[in-house]
């Protein structure tokens, strides 16, 4: 609502810096212009930020098919991991993990909220993180035998 004074506001202080030059009497004093506009935008009834701000919200995501849980399950069942990776059980929900090109282990975990607390120390393994290699464990999920997928070795 108060853009167009802020555009006029360079306008507004040079008029009234050139009317005092000349001498002439500036109409009237910039300060008290720039206050009643002000005023008068914040009285209006439409709110072009507001307005935006509805626009263009996100609209809600849906639940992740996979689990936190899942992805713990995946670490703990070694058929369901590529043949390079290594696990070390370190913890409740927390790994040490090595693939194929890795000199050693890296920490991870499958608890957001331990890595919250040691975000400094390990990585959360989940979809996104460069160590999570989805099309990897996908691979190894469809070499299962037929009439198995994902979610029943997960279960199973």
């Amino acid at each position: 609502r108060l853009q167009p004074i802020l555009a006029q506001l360079p306008r507004t202080i040079a008029k009234a810096v050139l009317a005092k030059r000349t001498g002439s009497a500036s109409p009237t004093d910039p300060v008290a212009a720039i206050q009643q506009q002000t005023e008068e935008a914040q009285a209006s009834g439409f709110d072009l930020d507001a307005a935006l701000d509805e626009a263009i919200a996100p609209p809600p995501s849906a639940p992740s098919p996979v689990t936190f849980d899942d992805l713990d399950r995946i670490l703990t069942t070694p058929n369901l991991m590529p043949p390079d990776a290594e696990i070390q059980t370190l913890g409740h929900r927390e790994y040490g993990l090595r693939t194929a090109g890795m000199k050693g282990f890296v920490r991870i975990t499958t608890d957001p909220d331990y890595y919250e607390e040691n975000a400094e120390s390990l990585e959360l393994w989940s979809p996104g993180n460069p160590l999570f290699k989805a099309p990897d464990l996908l691979a190894e999920a469809d070499e299962q035998p037929a009439g198995t997928n994902l979610r029943d070795l997960l279960d199973g």
